[in-house]
């Protein structure tokens, strides 16, 4: 049996190049620096996003709005 591939990338560059490269599958461009500020490992729930917008706003003055365009 097949199985679906997935790459999950650390940044549209790195997406754009795996494009260029005709690499087959599917494609999540992660956004987000988890190398600063407080996360925790429910990755994606409620908890981990108030975090990560409270750290950002905290910060860097980026407000969740400003974030919400990014990711």
């Amino acid at each position: 049996m097949e199985g679906s591939i997935l790459h999950i990338t650390n940044g549209d560059t790195t997406t754009n190049y795996l494009h260029k490269l005709n690499f087959s599958g599917e494609f999540i461009t992660w956004r987000e620096m988890l190398c600063e500020g407080k996360t925790t490992t429910d990755v994606g729930s409620e908890d981990f996003w108030k975090n990560r917008f409270d750290f950002f706003k905290t910060s860097y003055k980026i407000s969740k709005k400003s974030l919400l365009i990014i990711l």
